[in-house]
């Protein structure tokens, strides 16, 4: 397996090169210009300042020439840069305040999606053809294909404008020093349930058809007849060859955390990466952009040979080579 698990670093690393040089020349081929953008609001800025402005940020050098600056800055230096669409402050400032303002979002919908899906994910399969079977179906089928723009608007509208039990958006109390914890989650509440909807409604098809799978097999009808109870049979043998595909999908589903959700963020005000990194394409932010989306590449990678790694780990019958 260390073998394996080297070579597919070596690939990432390769991965993730031929990445930045590509995103790099899709961000430097979108149009406008990122010192004509600086300039917008202060027309009365000078031709030194606009000169002073195209060095810094190398708008007029050759492709080869930026992008080599910027891996010596990021790769030799060991520095980031700063933001030009967000006052001068310094990406790795921005990067750890907007992931970790993601990562309360996308983790607590991840855990409340994992502890409600899987259960009922199996309890449908053991159950085929019932009215918790069709129910199940029904609600993963609406779940999949309600859009979560307009999911999150009515949740808005019930919860916050009618009801008015829950904030409509934010991340703390107006006026509100710190918020405090009790605060903070009760801001989150309406963005977590909004995002959680989809995610449940999919990964439960996804251990519903994994079960079935297995129920039947005969490994499963073996247990049985040695006189197991219900419990043993699918919880000990059946459950265990279900996952396999499920932690490839879970794993999968990491990068998640990190990157944020662009529509449910912007809903409900919530500052998050999904957020920061449509305004760093949209402003020409590159140095955001750049480190943001190389974060987000590296994820993926990892996660995928996390990914595979569980798959050998659950399986047996695995072997990586």
């Amino acid at each position: 397996m260390k073998s394996y698990v080297l070579r597919r670093v070596l690939q990432a690393v390769v991965v993730l090169f031929l990445f930045s040089v590509a995103l790099r020349a899709l961000l430097d081929a979108m149009p406008g210009d990122p010192t004509l953008m600086a300039m917008f609001n202060r027309p009365n800025i000078k031709a030194e300042d606009i000169a002073r402005i195209e060095r810094l940020y190398g708008t007029r050098d050759p492709f080869p020439v930026k992008y080599a600056k910027w891996m010596t800055m990021v790769f030799v230096k060991g520095e980031m840069g700063v933001s030009r669409s967000e006052g001068g402050r310094p990406v790795s400032e921005l990067i750890l305040e907007y992931s970790w303002n993601s990562l309360q979002l996308m983790s607590l919908a991840f855990a409340l999606s994992l502890a409600i899906a899987i259960p009922i994910g199996i309890l449908a399969a053991v159950r085929q053809h019932s009215v918790v079977d069709y129910a199940t179906g029904f609600f993963s089928f609406l779940g999949i294909s309600i859009p979560s723009f307009w999911l999150g608007l009515m949740a808005i509208y019930l919860f916050a404008v009618w009801l008015q039990w829950l904030p409509p958006g934010g991340m703390t109390t107006i006026g509100a020093e710190g918020g405090g914890v009790s605060d903070r989650l009760h801001h989150l509440l309406l963005p977590v349930l909004v995002l959680s909807v989809q995610t449940i409604a999919v990964w439960i098809r996804y251990t519903r058809a994994s079960m079935l799978e297995v129920i039947h097999e005969d490994y499963v009808r073996t247990a049985r007849a040695k006189g197991l109870g219900e419990g043993q049979v699918y919880g000990k043998h059946a459950l265990r060859n279900a996952l396999i595909p499920i932690v490839t999908l879970l794993a999968l589903s990491i990068p998640e955390l990190f990157s944020g959700a662009l529509i449910t963020e912007t809903l409900f005000s919530w500052p998050g990466m999904g957020r920061l990194l449509y305004r760093s394409v949209i402003n020409k932010d590159h140095m955001v952009a750049m480190i943001a989306f190389l974060i987000l590449a590296a994820l993926t990678l990892v996660c995928n040979l996390l990914a595979d790694v569980l798959y050998a780990v659950v399986d047996p019958r695995v072997r990586l080579s």
